[in-house]
């Protein structure tokens, strides 16, 4: 029974063979499914058509042949611009031009510029201006160098006040009995209200270290510990402000200390302000 169940297989085998050999072609090629639309298929020239091949060979020669026909022309432009600003830069080298020569003025205001732009910028206090002597002196001088002269105030430190004064008692009506009593005695004096003595009483503001100590001691001597304290103090002075080159144009040395032919006049170098180290329009 198994012998003849693979007799019958190898049979239909050989069946199914014959058949599709005797099959004609045409009915073979037609059962060949076609690809979807929009999908391409890659067929070789040797399956295609004689006239169809020959046009597909020659579309990579023609692409070809298009493209050095645009760099040619790209190439032809550009040698024609080229030529057209060379054309145009020879004419202007031949132009001849004349420009007027700068005249002293104008070499002054050159230099004058040029040295603003070179940096760092260094900037100069010359005073204190004290006197009206020191000040016609100094405007003469800055007349003659033609530049301006500029005063600014400075806040300088001063020697301090010496203030006598008995120190403040723990309660508010021991003051004002303390204050009745130097009164009495022939001692002028009144409270101080605000700052570091506040609530002390005040025996005089003097300038004088000397009397100030000559003060503190009298009251002492009636009994009563005075003191003297030291308040700070400040003043203005006038100062010429200057640059370098103001200060070349009046040949005063670079160097601190003492002007040479002006008494008490100092030269001080300075940081400059933001706007004098940025170019003048």
């Amino acid at each position: 029974m198994r012998v003849s169940l693979l007799s019958w297989c190898i049979l239909a085998a050989l069946i199914a063979n014959v058949v599709v050999y005797l099959w004609p072609p045409e009915k073979r090629q037609a059962s060949v499914s076609e690809p979807p639309p929009g999908i391409r298929s890659l067929v070789l020239l040797e399956e295609m058509e004689p006239s169809v091949a020959a046009e597909t060979r020659l579309i990579p020669e023609t692409v070809a042949v298009e493209t050095e026909q645009a760099i040619a022309n790209t190439l032809a432009e550009t040698a024609a611009d080229s030529a057209a600003n060379n054309a145009t830069d020879n004419a202007a080298e031949s132009t001849p031009a004349n420009p007027a020569a700068p005249d002293g003025d104008e070499l002054q205001e050159i230099r004058i510029t040029a040295q603003r732009l070179s940096l760092p910028q260094r900037c100069w206090l010359a005073g204190p201006v004290e006197d009206n002597e020191l000040s016609e002196r100094l405007n003469a001088d800055f007349a003659a160098a033609a530049i301006s002269m500029d005063l600014i105030l400075q806040t300088v430190a001063a020697p301090p006040d010496h203030w006598v004064y008995l120190p403040a008692p723990a309660e508010q009506t021991e003051v004002r009995r303390l204050a009745r009593e130097l009164r009495e005695a022939g001692i002028d004096n009144f409270p101080i209200t605000d700052g570091a003595l506040a609530g002390s009483l005040s025996l005089g503001l003097f300038r004088s270290e000397e009397r100030a100590v000559a003060v503190r001691e009298k009251v002492r001597g009636q009994g009563y510990p005075a003191e003297i304290y030291r308040r700070p103090r400040s003043r203005e002075e006038a100062w010429i402000a200057l640059d370098d080159a103001g200060r070349e144009a009046l040949e005063w040395p670079d160097t601190a200390g003492l002007l040479a032919g002006y008494e008490g006049l100092q030269l001080r170098q300075r940081d400059c302000p933001v706007e004098e180290l940025l170019p003048r329009q």
